[in-house]
């Protein structure tokens, strides 16, 4: 059986264990990973900055039964999530540093176990960006390939940008190497890069110059995550003194925000004004169906709201529903006074890379007294 265990340095392991393509997140031993999908939807909220982050990783395992994996966060990122092929992972923080230019990132680790011959994490986080020199500095930690000496294949970093507010000038670059400027944008601007490398060594950055309007408005989904088919709720409340005007009954959409934004639902709505109260919130509901009706895939979307003469937008992500299926047995006995139930449960194995089944829930119907189940 092959192991890594996480108690070696994350150096020497680098060192002497084969490699395919490194970049971010760091594998521990290194095994083959030739795609990497970063997906950040930028924007204002309190007076500053924030981004949601959502990445998708595909790896190929060349016979490894447990995986650890490292990867450097923002300090003060929230809401940190990591799944392996659909399948929630417990994280811990590894206590280690990465350091970049615009200060030290800390770093999470996780154990995968039973990897499947080609997996896909994804690793999802929210966090506050960065400012200085008038600047809004969004820094993906994508080089950490610094720490390792071998060169193999070549690893494409696909990289998708939405950032919501008026931009007055930008610049994406990779380490001190410009890839993209510009000046004044939209109110919700997006950048798509495909960057090649053997091994990155650089980390990405988007640096921009944004005014932020100073806003009694507060706009949310009610959570970050969902599951698939679970409703979508925001809500908008006006913390001001004076009543906001929305242009009718409905006045959002919601957007996939992969590799760009492409709307996916726009409601029907009552095509007359409504007010917005001071203190007011009013709310609204998703049923995470498209515009033909269909259930929408796993992903990151948000919902763009039009308030005033604003554009509001709340990211979200939609996680796949993690099936075990298995066979359950129940045991009734029944007493004078009681009656007692054992439920036995057995899920069927499959190499996936979860700690031990918590949460679950058994739900049971008690049938009066004389009644009985005529069938299972």
């Amino acid at each position: 059986m092959k192991e890594a265990f996480a108690a070696f340095s994350m150096a020497l392991l680098l060192l002497l264990t084969p490699i395919d393509a490194y970049a971010n997140p760091i594998p521990v031993p290194a095994i083959m990973m030739t795609e990497e999908y970063i997906n950040a939807v930028i924007y204002p909220s309190g007076g500053e900055y924030w981004a949601y982050v959502y990445c998708r990783y595909l790896f190929g395992n060349v016979g490894y039964m447990k995986v650890a994996m490292k990867f450097p966060v923002p300090p003060d990122s929230r809401d940190i999530s990591v799944s392996v092929d659909d399948i929630p992972v417990y994280w811990s923080w590894s206590g280690e540093k990465y350091q970049t230019e615009i200060g030290e990132y800390k770093m999470i680790s996780c154990i995968i176990k039973n990897p499947h011959r080609k997996f896909e994490v994804e690793i999802a986080y929210h966090h506050r960006l960065a400012a200085a020199a008038g600047k809004h500095i969004f820094l993906y930690p994508l080089g950490t390939g610094r720490h390792a000496r071998i060169i193999s294949k070549r690893l494409t970093a696909h990289i998708s940008l939405a950032v919501a507010g008026s931009i007055s000038s930008y610049i994406a670059r990779l380490g001190n190497g410009i890839i993209d400027s510009g000046g004044p944008a939209g109110t919700l601007f997006t950048r798509s890069y495909n960057l090649k490398s053997r091994i990155f060594k650089e980390d990405f950055i988007f640096a921009f110059r944004a005014s932020i309007k100073q806003s009694s408005l507060q706009f949310s989904t009610d959570k970050h995550a969902y599951n698939e088919g679970e409703p979508v709720t925001f809500w908008l409340h006006n913390a001001g003194e004076e009543p906001v005007t929305l242009r009718n009954s409905a006045p959002w959409t919601i957007a996939s925000m992969e590799n760009g934004t492409s709307i996916v639902y726009t409601p029907a709505a009552a095509q007359m004004l409504r007010e917005v109260a001071p203190e007011e919130t009013v709310s609204w509901t998703w049923d995470q169906r498209n515009n033909a009706g269909g259930q929408v895939k796993p992903g990151l979307y948000a919902v763009i709201l039009e308030a005033g003469d604003r554009r509001l937008v709340a990211p979200f992500t939609i996680r796949k529903t993690a099936e075990f299926p298995g066979r359950l047995n129940v045991t009734l006995r029944l007493y004078p006074d009681k009656a007692t139930v054992r439920v036995d449960a057995l899920l069927k194995k499959r190499p996936e890379p979860t700690e031990l089944l918590r949460n679950l829930t058994v739900r049971a119907a008690v049938l009066p007294r004389g009644e009985y189940l005529t069938s299972t």
